[in-house]
């Protein structure tokens, strides 16, 4: 948990400045009032309810309402050597492998983020394997975000966008997805470990498209299909 430790502390520095501390949250409250708020609110309802991961989640969305959001510290990765098509053909490998929809071309003219993507989607897969549905369902967010950001010039993918963000709802619902994980799990073991030994031995051997594909064999015997 070291890159979440991190990422707190920089995002807690601002508690050592009082004066731009009472200025950020007072900006941020009369800009956000409504919805800080009903943040107050909500947490109180899952608390008094006992619903302490929901109570959770709602007390950071009203943290980074209030202060800002919490940049993410991402684990150091080795991009030297890498292909300059490499993350590009990757996403497109993920994005065939959840939709079965192959925009390889497409995808390698108008991708425009980083790597980010592709940590993501593996963190997630870690998550999902520890059974840790509370970092699962923050990084499946990060997933979400990025993936959109960088196919934001890409034309005809929106479908394949919105048919992965609706798949990922589930990860809103920590009892339904630790049960289904759980379950996927019991029945798709040896397979899971396959796609996942195989997305890493895919990408040390360059073969980007199909690491992306093994990713998402694995999310999708985990989780489940994309509709």
């Amino acid at each position: 948990m070291g890159d979440d430790i991190a990422a707190l502390s920089e995002w807690g520095s601002i508690f050592l400045n009082p004066a731009e501390l009472t200025a950020t949250v007072t900006k941020h409250f009369a800009l956000h009032r409504k919805a800080i708020k009903a943040d107050i609110a909500e947490f109180k309802g899952h608390w008094a309810a006992e619903e302490w991961w929901a109570a959770g989640v709602v007390a950071a969305d009203l943290a980074t309402l209030a202060i800002g959001p919490i940049t993410p510290v991402y684990p150091t990765l080795n991009t030297v050597g890498f292909s300059a098509l490499a993350v590009p053909d990757y996403v497109a490998g993920l994005i065939f492998g959840f939709t079965g929809d192959n925009q390889l071309p497409e995808i390698e003219a108008c991708y425009t983020g980083g790597i980010n993507v592709k940590t993501d989607a593996e963190l997630v897969l870690d998550d999902l394997n520890k059974m840790d549905v509370v970092n699962a369902y923050k990084h499946i967010n990060l997933l979400k975000k990025d993936l959109a950001d960088a196919m934001t010039t890409c034309q005809g993918m929106d479908e394949d966008i919105a048919r992965i963000q609706a798949w990922a709802e589930i990860f809103t619902e920590p009892a339904t997805l630790t049960k289904t994980v759980g379950k996927n799990w019991l029945l798709h073991k040896k397979g899971i470990k396959k796609d996942v030994a195989a997305m890493k031995s895919d990408w040390a051997l360059e073969h980007y498209f199909q690491s992306g594909v093994d990713t998402a064999d694995a999310l999708v015997k985990l989780v489940g299909p994309v509709e």
